[in-house]
C-alpha cells in the first residue's frame, strides 16, 4: 500500500503518462514489459517514464522518510 500523501504528491508532480506508469510499477508491482504491454508502449518507453517519474519525485521525498 502506497502512502496516500505520496500518491497525492505523485498526482500533482508527474505528467499523466508518468503517473500511470509509476502507479503500475509502485502500487501493482508490474515490471517494465508488463507495463508497456498494458499501456500499449514499448518496454523502454515504460522504463523511461518510470525513471523520469522517480527523478521528479525524489527531490520532494528526500528527508521525508
Amino acid at each position: 500500500m502506497i502512502d496516500p500523501a505520496i500518491l497525492q504528491l505523485a498526482k500533482r508532480t508527474l505528467t499523466p503518462e508518468q503517473y500511470e506508469a509509476w502507479e503500475l510499477w509502485e502500487a501493482q508491482g508490474l515490471g517494465y514489459k508488463n507495463i508497456g504491454a498494458k499501456l500499449g508502449i514499448s518496454t523502454s518507453s515504460a522504463r523511461d517514464r518510470i525513471h523520469r517519474a522517480i527523478a521528479r519525485l525524489e527531490p520532494h521525498l528526500e528527508g521525508a522518510a
